[in-house]
């Protein structure tokens, strides 16, 4: 266990401190195994990784602190200074550290704008979760003063994560994978999204639902006709929202607490993640899948045997168009899964998880285990096997977390 004794607060104007958990500044923090971010209104954040016991050092403990290690007995005693060109210093248990704060989350006043809009419109949060309590909005306003306080769109950063967590994850998913990554524009591919939508059947997600289709900018449908017309006219919008959440998102959670691979040395996921994909369209999800090339009308999608030799096969890395989201258990991923179990590992030797958060705190399910990485992060592809769990039979894709910070 350890605690900050005393922060000397050199910032004009004078910036307050806070840590992520949420405690008092002064409280003992600990055990082992976690992250936090130290804030200074105005200014930035410091990351404290608790990495507990260690050996070859001067003291019996140690905290990672931007990079640099602190060794301490007893609780640590960690006095800063903090300063208005964003510097600081740390001294304590014979340690003298030296660095730069972290910057605060920068989000474009434009996608700001269209986050706004989303909200006034009533198309973000979704607007009836059936089974799980959610958040109101002002404990997304706390939640958000908490993890994000040194912005003036800390509501937003909270409210983001949290609408990832409802349904809305579908069209997060649906334009992000279903996209020409490699044409100029980034269109999309309108008929595999149209026939993803009408044939949701994750009760009471269907395209007869009022609110599943508001979350897409559409009336109920009777016939995949109705949801084709509705998706050509309402398609550039949900684009530009689309990519204004996800900026929001990502930013999010790049500036949430870290996740530790002491604490959480191998990560699960059940997918495909929209239930009615078909296996085929798997490789959507890729910027190695040769049909971002287009031309548009080609539907994004390879056959997945031919995927499991070809951009699957072991030693191929590939990378996400969009978030993807983890637990951390293998129960759990199997509950999730539509055929596919992916077990991910961290980069080898790394003491952290980078490019993803543990985001269940924002969750409008207080039940759900839930790590998030954000688009364009990559993994090496290291084995593939068919695996029976739970009376399913499974492909287990086995990932490596490549070490490269978005």
């Amino acid at each position: 266990m350890w605690r900050i004794e005393s922060i000397e607060n050199l910032t004009t104007p004078n910036g307050q401190a806070w840590v992520s958990d949420g405690r008092p500044i002064n409280a003992r923090r600990g055990p082992a195994g976690n992250s936090y971010k130290l804030w200074c209104s105005n200014y930035g954040y410091l990351t404290i990784d608790d990495v507990g016991e260690q050996t070859g050092g001067p003291h019996h403990s140690a905290l990672e602190i931007e990079g640099q290690r602190y060794w301490y007995d007893g609780e640590g005693a960690l006095n800063f200074t903090f300063r208005s060109d964003r510097t600081f210093s740390l001294i304590g248990n014979e340690n003298q550290i030296d660095g730069h704060m972290n910057p605060s989350p920068v989000v474009s006043n434009k996608n700001i704008g269209l986050f706004k809009e989303m909200m006034e419109q009533k198309l973000i949060p979704y607007q009836k979760i059936p089974d799980d309590p959610g958040k109101t909005f002002q404990e997304l306003k706390e939640l958000g003063k908490q993890f994000f306080p040194t912005t003036a769109y800390s509501f937003e950063l909270a409210m983001a994560i949290y609408d990832w967590t409802t349904a809305c994850f579908f069209r997060i998913d649906l334009f992000s994978y279903f996209v020409y990554t490699k044409i100029e524009g980034i269109p999309i591919d309108k008929d595999s999204i149209a026939n993803l939508i009408w044939s949701a059947n994750w009760l009471p997600y269907t395209a007869h639902n009022q609110y599943f289709m508001k979350s897409l900018m559409m009336k109920p449908a009777d016939s995949l006709e109705s949801v084709q017309a509705q998706l050509e006219k309402q398609a550039p919008k949900l684009i530009e929202y689309n990519r204004a959440e996800e900026e929001i998102i990502t930013q999010a959670v790049m500036n949430l607490p870290r996740v530790l691979v002491a604490e959480k040395p191998v990560l699960y996921h059940g997918g495909p993640d929209i239930s009615t994909m078909a296996k085929d369209q798997f490789s959507a999800q890729f910027q190695q899948l040769p049909t971002n090339r287009g031309p548009v009308g080609k539907k994004l999608q390879l056959n997945f045997e031919e995927a499991l030799n070809t951009i699957l096969r072991p030693e191929s890395v590939i990378t996400k168009k969009g978030f993807w989201s983890f637990t951390d258990s293998m129960k759990d991923a199997v509950h999730y899964s539509n055929g596919i179990i992916i077990k991910v590992l961290p980069p080898q030797n790394s003491e952290y998880w980078p490019n993803v958060a543990y985001i269940t705190p924002l969750s409008d399910g207080p039940e759900k285990t839930e790590y998030l990485f954000v688009p364009g992060t990559s993994f090496k592809i290291y084995s593939h096997n068919w695996i029976e769990e739970e009376g399913k039979n499974l492909l287990l894709l086995t990932l490596i977390l490549q070490d490269k910070p978005i």
